[in-house]
């Protein structure tokens, strides 16, 4: 995984890669970070996860601004064929 910040699209941005996950046939429904205290944090289509494997937020949407300084720790895919859980460590 990529952590990228102050992104062309966001202010954090992950590019995530090396997971078997095909997103060209396996629809993306949804992505949810966990931190490393057990808070978690729904992404949204268009406005945070882009080509499946692509993730971003912006530190003013004040959904997400509680994540700042937490360590991301999962990011669960759930998909048309089923829910996929990766292990991450991710200070953001």
């Amino acid at each position: 995984m990529e952590l990228t910040t102050n992104g062309r699209h966001a202010n954090y941005e992950m590019k995530l890669s090396g997971f078997d996950l095909d997103t060209s046939t396996n629809k993306v429904y949804g992505v949810v970070l966990t931190a490393a205290d057990g808070s978690e944090y729904g992404l949204h289509h268009v406005t945070n996860i882009w080509r499946g494997t692509e993730l971003g937020f912006n530190t003013d949407e004040p959904y997400l601004a509680s994540i700042i300084g937490k360590t991301v720790t999962q990011i669960t895919y759930y998909t048309a064929d089923g829910v996929y859980v990766l292990p991450v460590s991710v200070a953001l």
